[in-house]
């Protein structure tokens, strides 16, 4: 689940400084973009498929994806990333 707005520019909309640059194998770019996503300080995290499909239905987080969501958010101790929900609806 990757918002395309994080790969395709940086946060100041600015395409020449993307993390996917035209041009760059997948072997390339694995190296290059994660130097850039470390010179962006960005925070990048893998999620197992299996959790994604059960706390999400149609893209969307589901009944038990929202009480983790409130859980974490009641919880005094910081995500080990930035928790950003996209939708995943065409």
């Amino acid at each position: 689940m990757w918002r395309r707005s994080f790969l395709l520019e940086d946060a100041d909309g600015d395409a020449a400084a993307a993390l996917m640059q035209p041009g760059e194998n997948p072997w390339l770019n694995e190296l290059l973009a994660s130097r850039r996503v470390e010179a962006r300080h960005a925070r990048v995290a893998l999620l197992p498929l299996d959790w994604y499909v059960s706390v999400s239905s149609g893209g969307e987080l589901n009944e038990l994806g929202r009480m983790m969501v409130s859980m974490a958010a009641a919880d005094a101790s910081p995500l080990p990333v930035d928790l950003e929900v996209a939708s995943l609806r065409r």
